[in-house]
């Protein structure tokens, strides 16, 4: 039989179509094995925001604006390329803001910063319901604090329920803009 293309003269058909399988296969393999080391080492920070908050009670209408406040500093925090995630907000006071001790839950969760929020609104009928702002960066797992500051309160541009829900999550935003240059 003439062959005109090589190695197939000497093997029958079907063994050099195996052949060639075998080949894409083990190339596709190196090849998922390459992309999986290159983006190994590639991970976005995780950023977890405790807010605590004085000034609103169990029963206050105006509680609901925490999560505004929360929504709108994940929203900053996925906007900036990090993972963002969340404590459930609790009452707490200025001693105990300062006092705050991270917990083992944070570096076991993956948690590498904390940004620690006290949110204190002003007491009912004194004031649009839009809280100043006290903050710490803190690193997971040292403990160390990065960074404080504060941020007083922006008002609304009107006292309608929608724009005091925006200046909430404004407020959440300012927060983690403020903070961001630290992680």
């Amino acid at each position: 039989m003439p062959s005109s293309g090589g190695e197939s003269a000497t093997r029958p058909w079907g063994v050099v179509v195996v052949e060639r399988i075998g080949s894409m296969k083990r190339r596709l393999i190196a090849s998922l094995m390459a992309l999986t080391l290159s983006t190994a080492f590639v991970s976005a920070q995780t950023v977890e925001l405790v807010l605590m908050h004085t000034g609103l009670a169990e029963e206050d209408a105006d509680l609901y604006l925490l999560e505004q406040l929360i929504d709108g500093g994940l929203n900053e925090l996925f906007d900036r390329g990090f993972i963002g995630t969340n404590e459930r907000p609790y009452a707490g006071s200025r001693a105990a803001f300062e006092a705050y001790k991270q917990s083992a839950e944070a570096a076991e969760g993956y948690v590498n910063i904390i940004v620690l929020v006290l949110a204190s609104y002003p007491a009912p009928g004194s004031g649009p319901r839009v809280p100043d702002c006290y903050y710490k960066v803190i690193g997971v797992p040292s403990g160390a604090v990065r960074l404080t500051g504060d941020l007083k309160a922006r008002a609304p541009a009107t006292p309608s329920r929608l724009d005091l829900e925006k200046a909430n999550g404004a407020m959440g935003k300012a927060v983690i803009a403020a903070c961001a240059p630290s992680f």
